[in-house]
């Protein structure tokens, strides 16, 4: 609007309802013309929305500074905290900072929007919002001169949500915040001295209730010279011996053998194939429980074949995921050492499965509003609960980590929820 004494601009004449059309519209108004139009789309608004509803979608698209949207944004950005847990004081700073976002932002201009927070604070003081030793006190307090970085947890996992439904305006997942912040911090620790392009992932799940806890598909999004945006979770890779338990658990189910029972283990050579250890090494005549615990690899070649590759494939099947073999190319006993290709997430599904005694489960980060099924795959056991038991208990002997590199408090509560997955109590 023009003062009526200088003629000179003093102040824009938008209505609120004006600038909510601006900001949808996401185009300059500097002409007749984008003018006019701006006034038709806030017609529009005032008639499909209630003030309440375009107070909230202000807010939501409102500037504050930089490259800041929205009042949720910009109180994280700006205090590091949820817009709910603002001060008064903070709360007058960003009712203030859009009115002149730039030469207001608290970083570059903290005198400018000092005055213009206070000025906030005096009419609400004036309004009732707040008493005057309220606004008083709340302009008393300095104002913060830097930024604090955004939240970055879990981002492929959000990725993954926003790509899986689009249109759902809230996500609700089942991650655990500090379990999911820890385990990001232990993995950005441990791939430090890892050289690039080595990456990690880490996944977390309720055996139980089938909720994923935590999911790391890479230890930080941004790494290019880790392929950080890759979701390691999700791709398909070798899953290396992580199936030997399974090939255990069938021997044992059809009657192959105990955990007691004896196997040699010495070089192979079975229809040409040929497995070896890692180590170069073999061990002799062994108990299978030590065949397993040790990871040797003759001896689950051996059991494979006595079970059949088929078979184990078929169980793999009913806990709902889907390995990855060549095309046309028959299961062979190679699949005992990592012949075939599986996600991360399939394993953790095979292993919720197996501390499950056996039963299917379909895991899932979706908390509300979720299309899932109980169980997964085909009907049947993945393992009878006996086979089941037996690995869970051979594969107790080994050692367990204590979780040093996770917060005091993180163990107290987790703890207990990893270890069950081998039927360990701590």
């Amino acid at each position: 609007m023009q003062s009526a004494r200088s003629g000179r601009i003093v102040s824009g004449g938008s209505t609120l309802t004006m600038q909510v059309a601006r900001l949808l519209d996401e185009k300059p108004t500097r002409t007749l013309k984008r003018k006019y139009e701006q006034v038709l789309k806030a017609v529009q608004l005032e008639r499909s929305f209630s003030k309440e509803d375009i107070l909230r979608i202000y807010a939501l698209r409102a500037p504050f500074g930089g490259n800041l949207e929205g009042v949720r944004a910009a109180s994280l950005t700006w205090f590091g905290k949820e817009p709910g847990r603002l001060t008064p004081a903070e709360a007058a700073l960003l009712v203030a900072l859009p009115q002149s976002p730039e030469s207001r932002r608290p970083d570059r201009f903290p005198a400018e929007i000092r005055r213009a927070r206070d000025r906030v604070l005096a009419r609400a003081a004036a309004a009732g919002v707040l008493t005057e030793e309220e606004a008083q006190s709340a302009a008393a307090e300095p104002v913060r001169a830097s930024r604090h970085a955004m939240p970055f947890l879990a981002p492929h996992e959000s990725r993954h949500a926003r790509i899986s439904a689009p249109s759902k305006p809230v996500h609700r997942l089942t991650l655990d915040r500090d379990l999911q912040s820890a385990l990001e911090k232990l993995a950005r620790q441990k791939i430090g001295s890892r050289p690039s392009p080595v990456s990690m992932a880490i996944m977390v799940a309720d055996h139980q209730s089938g909720e994923i806890l935590a999911r790391i598909g890479a230890p930080d999004l941004l790494d290019n010279g880790r392929q950080g945006h890759v979701d390691m979770t999700r791709a398909i890779r070798s899953p290396g011996s992580t199936l030997k338990p399974f090939i255990y658990g069938l021997a044992f189910e059809e009657g192959i053998g105990l955990p007691g029972s004896f196997i040699v283990d010495r070089p192979t050579d079975i229809g040409g194939y040929q497995p070896t250890n890692f180590d170069q090494a073999y061990q002799g005549t062994v108990t299978l429980r030590e065949a397993l615990q040790l990871s040797l690899n003759t001896p689950a070649v051996q059991l494979l074949e006595a079970v059949g590759p088929a078979r184990l494939i078929a169980r793999l099947k009913r806990a709902g995921v889907r390995p990855v073999l060549e095309d046309g190319a028959a299961p062979g006993l190679a699949i005992s050492l990592g012949g075939l290709g599986l996600s991360l997430g399939d394993l953790t599904q095979l292993y919720a499965a197996l501390a499950r005694g056996g039963e299917p489960i379909s895991l899932s980060a979706c908390r509300l509003d979720c299309d899932v099924a109980g169980t997964a795959g085909h009907p049947g056991n993945v393992l009878s609960p006996k086979a089941a038991w037996l690995v869970s208990d051979i594969l107790t002997g080994l050692p367990q980590s204590q979780g040093r590199d996770l917060p005091y408090r993180l163990q107290d509560r987790h703890r207990l929820r990893l270890s069950r997955c081998l039927g360990r109590r701590v």
